[in-house]
């Protein structure tokens, strides 16, 4: 443990090492509450901001899915995409894959510089350059098994901003207690919800009740009489 420790600050593995320092500082101020899970999360994949000289004007604030700009001397960026969307970058946190990214990229610096014997600062840079490549497969394969999760959290979330304001009719009997179920009208077959009432109101059902919040630590809806 304790030669570990000395190759891991020693000046080849020092970048390697503070990124995962930071990596681990940002998970247990996460853990103790001192910072939400996504304080320092961000849309990868529309984060882009993208400048064509065309002889005209100038194209801005491009999505990553605006890629290809124009035939004559546009600039696309659509390869960009296609890499985030082949690591996962932007099927998950930004922080879950960065996570994800600098530990294997620490262990295989540590592990490359022992056998190589590299004792520089400069060796250990250079040696980054291959192992962030490498790191960036890893990256995809550890975080595989969040990319469905995420998905189904994002439709959900979807899903309740869509219904919220909406009109329901209580299938259940319904409390400020004890939860029910209500249905949204749709185009096509009715949204089954699970829904509650705010305090001191009832539905029977066949009652109407408007969509009034989306409780996301319960997955329930708040709903109140409509009339």
């Amino acid at each position: 443990m304790k030669e570990l420790f000395n190759a891991a600050i020693s000046s080849p593995n020092i970048i390697p090492t503070a990124l995962l320092g930071l990596v681990l500082l940002y998970w247990l101020t996460v853990v103790i509450g001192a910072l939400d899970f996504d304080a320092l999360d961000f849309d990868v994949d529309t984060d882009i901001d993208t400048e064509v000289d065309a002889g005209v004007g100038a194209v801005t604030d491009a999505e990553v899915n605006v890629a290809d700009v124009n035939a004559d001397g546009g600039v696309s960026l659509s390869w960009f995409n296609s890499i985030l969307v082949f690591f996962n970058m932007s099927k998950v946190p930004f922080m879950l894959f960065l996570t994800s990214l600098i530990l294997p990229l620490w262990a295989i610096a540590i592990m490359t510089n022992h056998y190589l014997g590299i004792d520089s600062f400069l060796g250990g840079l250079i040696v980054l350059v291959p192992a962030f490549m490498l790191s960036l497969f890893f990256a995809k394969l550890l975080t595989l098994p969040f990319v469905k999760l995420f998905a189904h959290m994002q439709k959900e979330d979807s899903e309740s901003k869509t219904v919220i304001g909406k009109i329901c009719v209580a299938s259940t009997l319904i409390t400020d207690t004890k939860i029910g179920q209500a249905q949204v009208a749709t185009s096509g077959s009715p949204l089954l919800l699970n829904v509650i009432t705010s305090t001191g109101h009832a539905l029977k059902s066949g009652d109407s009740a408007l969509v009034v919040e989306y409780l996301k630590d319960r997955h329930l809806y708040l709903v109140e009489p409509f009339s």
